[in-house]
């Protein structure tokens, strides 16, 4: 049985569309940053109730609901799922606290976001990538570590995060290139959940 399937510079096009899309960075403690007008915000998410009740009446599915692996999916396809999953929870927890304080980051945002990413780092560093999706992957470790070591940096130093705004959106960035990257390798869709993240 044949599938169809969208060509590597068509997913590639796909990926760099999504990126561009991606939610904007928080800039600092005192800076409050819009979404952008392409997204809906994490508030119209509503509670895990509202979503439910939602979805039992037609409405689109939950962008944020958990993945499911389509079928045929390798096993790095769905151990990628499966790390991510496992710290979902908490990243929309962290999400949704940030909406609260009107989209301002506090110090404890940074540390909470660094714990959630140390996590899904030995979930993803555990995870075995077949040979053509190795560069991908790799690829995406490194954005992971560099933001991590920017966020870690910006809880460990007051201050630090609102004095580099650029570092902070470079690395943000490249992260989510590189997992929209790494998703489109593994010929998994892409996340269409809007979060609210350092």
């Amino acid at each position: 049985m044949t599938t169809s399937r969208t060509s590597r510079p068509a997913r590639a096009a796909r990926a760099a569309l999504v990126a561009a899309l991606a939610l904007p960075m928080l800039a600092a403690c005192a800076f409050v940053v819009p979404l952008s007008t392409d997204q809906a915000a994490p508030a119209d998410r509503g509670a895990p109730a509202d979503r439910a009740a939602r979805a039992h009446r037609g409405a689109p599915a939950d962008p944020c609901a958990p993945e499911v692996a389509p079928p045929g999916s390798s096993p790095a396809a769905v151990a990628y799922l499966a790390a991510a999953e496992a710290t979902s929870a908490d990243r929309m927890a962290l999400s949704d606290r940030i909406e609260s304080q009107g989209r301002k980051l506090y110090d404890v945002d940074l540390a909470t976001e660094v714990a959630i990413d140390e996590r899904f780092l030995v979930d993803l560093r555990a995870i075995t990538f077949p040979p053509e999706v190795r560069p991908e992957a790799d690829a995406f470790e490194a954005a992971l570590v560099a933001y991590l070591d920017f966020v870690r940096t910006a809880a460990a130093q007051p201050g630090y995060y609102g004095e580099h705004p650029d570092v902070a959106t470079a690395v943000n960035n490249a992260r989510g290139s590189a997992g929209s990257a790494l998703r489109d390798a593994l010929d998994l869709p892409p996340n269409g959940c809007v979060v609210n993240r350092p």
